[in-house]
């Protein structure tokens, strides 16, 4: 079968679509940024074909799957090929209703918690973006967490109920990362504070050198594709529920949620911050969500913008307090 393709997405969109693509003049440079992206292509003499099966994001797809109440509250929903980073573009985006949605198949310069890269090869993860704004900062500083804690929900309706949170937002499966999650605020004294919620999922990805920490996907842990049009659906309905009821937090219920997914709790970690290093013992969190360490038999409480945490791989033996 014959294709007249031009754009670099259409490209993808037939290749996803179809069993094989004509090798042609024009085909040729198109398959291989799509390489550049980190797409698997495979070729016999005649055509181009995906070494892995891909679902094509879909705006309809999406919203057909979400909650019918939030799916109203949802302004803009747009799926798009490639940008640098969707948490940058969705900034450009008209608040005309209460959320905005970003969804990419592509980043190239996606980024997590301080300044890191967020690995983001093309059509098999989740690169997503949502933007709302808040009058008032009540509670502003749980959105982190209740995001961490929505993505676990979430991914448990597609069969993942095994996902734990490193606080303060960071997904781990099977002992290794899979989710992060990216806020930022952006005040305007006349409008309140404009929210920015990034969230990179590794799906379907099954291999890749450059991340370098240990990770995972949903596809390496469960043994099976995932539609990504259903977890952003499941991820939406129950992210922006969430969020709905931020005025009317019940810390004690998400503390007790939060403690059945507390990756830390009971571990030796390390703290690193500005210009130092320590060891201390997690606690769980705070009523104001900081996480609580013990250091020298000494409880006290560290904030997300000030530290990152990550547990040590050797136990260590507590000493008794006298």
């Amino acid at each position: 079968m014959k294709y007249k393709i031009n754009e670099e997405y259409e490209l993808f969109k037939a290749l996803c679509q179809s069993q094989s693509i004509e090798i042609t003049q024009n085909t040729i440079p198109l398959i291989e940024k799509l390489e550049k992206k980190h797409l698997q292509v495979s070729k016999d003499d005649q055509a181009f074909f995906l070494a892995d099966k891909i679902c094509v994001l879909s705006e309809t797809k999406i919203r057909s799957g979400m909650n019918p109440d939030i799916n109203e509250s949802v302004g803009q929903l747009k799926v798009i090929f490639a940008t640098d980073s969707t948490n940058k573009l969705i900034a450009t985006f008209a608040a005309d209703k209460l959320y905005s949605i970003l969804a990419a198949e592509y980043q190239s310069e996606g980024q997590g918690r301080r300044e890191k890269n967020w690995v983001s090869p093309l059509g098999c993860n989740i690169y997503l973006s949502i933007q709302f704004q808040l009058k008032q900062s009540e509670n502003a500083q749980f959105i982190p967490l209740i995001t961490a804690r929505s993505v676990c929900k979430a991914l448990a309706q597609s069969g993942v109920d095994n996902c734990m949170i490193k606080w303060p937002n960071d997904i781990y499966l099977d002992d290794k990362k899979v989710a992060g999650i990216l806020v930022e605020n952006r005040y305007n004294s006349n409008k309140g504070s404009t929210f920015v919620v990034g969230i990179g999922i590794n799906v379907n990805m099954q291999e890749n050198d450059i991340i370098d920490q240990q990770w995972t996907s949903l596809r390496n842990s469960q043994n099976r594709i995932f539609d990504r049009n259903k977890i952003l659906s499941d991820l939406l309905s129950q992210t922006l529920a969430d969020y709905n009821q931020l005025s009317n937090f019940n810390i004690q219920q998400f503390k007790d949620d939060w403690e059945t997914m507390d990756y830390l709790k009971g571990k030796k970690i390390q703290v690193s911050e500005e210009f130092s290093n320590f060891n201390a013992f997690a606690h769980g969190i705070s009523d104001d969500g900081a996480l609580i360490i013990e250091r020298d038999n000494i409880r006290s409480n560290i904030y997300s913008a000030e530290v990152s945490v990550r547990p040590l791989a050797i136990p260590c033996v507590r000493q008794k307090k006298n």
